[in-house]
């Protein structure tokens, strides 16, 4: 049997970061599914977000409120990548679509917004900031068991939400029954599961660990059959824009404005190294 704290710690893998839910970033109250509709980013005031005049570009995630008893809020997937900000001033109006297949009909959904220099899971972030709560119209996904007990999956930068229902099927095929985790390989099986889903721009699976699983980064790691097969394997911190989105001009104001606000939490960028030093540390005691 595998220990608890193995257990414990690959738990860890599965959740997502907290959010601050805050007007700066504004989505209208409902959505409709495979439609275009506006993301409003004001990114006036961001010195007190601890802004930076090295930031150069921003994400725009898909956050699912899961079906789940604590109402668990997770990004799962990435709508707008390597967005270029251009200046700290005006709000950016990056439009942007959720297809169908992503989240089933009803379902609460959120934007969520992360300023960056280079690396989304750098040092030099802004941290996430959330949109309040939306209506999901259309949807045709059915939440899947992990979904239901309040888990994601991480690494949503990699994941273009056109194949995310992929994804998705990744977690039930492998995650469903929080049991069958058992060992370093069952991580690796979903994790090379998810790479091979179309679009999605996963590192290797022995680069992904390399850096904390001993090796440098681009060395290797004591797994003779590492895949090193991805969809569309990227060996940058970042991947390239993976949905089309079209920036309106910098002044323009939200189709409306939500109400939805929030208290403080974590941030996703930063907490990544950490999260994977203490799963590979329980594999090290397994």
């Amino acid at each position: 049997m595998i220990s608890s704290t193995l257990v414990n710690a690959l738990s860890l893998l599965l959740i997502g970061a907290h959010h601050v839910q805050a007007s700066t970033v504004r989505i209208s109250s409902s959505v409709k599914a495979d439609t275009e509709f506006t993301v409003s980013v004001d990114t006036d005031g961001l010195d007190k977000w601890g802004g930076s005049e090295r930031w150069t570009k921003f994400n725009v995630y898909l956050t699912l409120q899961l079906h789940d008893n604590a109402k668990t809020e997770r990004e799962v997937c990435v709508l707008a990548n390597s967005t270029e900000l251009g200046t700290l001033s005006g709000t950016k109006n990056p439009k942007v679509k959720i297809p169908a297949d992503a989240a089933p009909d009803g379902a609460k959904i959120m934007a969520s917004v992360l300023i960056y220099e280079s690396d989304p899971y750098g040092n030099l972030t802004s941290g996430t900031r959330t949109s309040g709560k939306a209506t999901f119209e259309g949807g045709k996904a059915k939440w899947a068991e992990f979904e239901n007990q309040g888990r994601s999956l991480l690494l949503p930068e990699r994941v273009p939400c056109t194949s995310y229902a992929c994804v998705r099927e990744c977690g039930v095929k492998h995650w469903d029954d929080f049991k069958e985790i058992n060992s370093y390989d069952d991580y690796k099986t979903v994790y090379e599961c998810m790479a091979s889903c179309s679009g999605t721009t996963f590192d290797p699976w022995s680069d992904w660990v390399a850096p904390y699983y001993g090796g440098d980064y681009y060395g290797t790691v004591n797994d003779t059959d590492s895949a090193s097969t991805t969809s569309a394997a990227s060996s940058s911190a970042t991947a390239s824009t993976t949905t089309s989105v079209s920036q309106t001009g910098s002044s323009a104001s939200a189709s409306s404005t939500s109400t939805d606000t929030g208290g403080t939490g974590q941030l996703l960028a930063g907490n990544f190294g950490l999260i994977v030093a203490v799963m590979l540390a329980g594999l090290a005691m397994f």
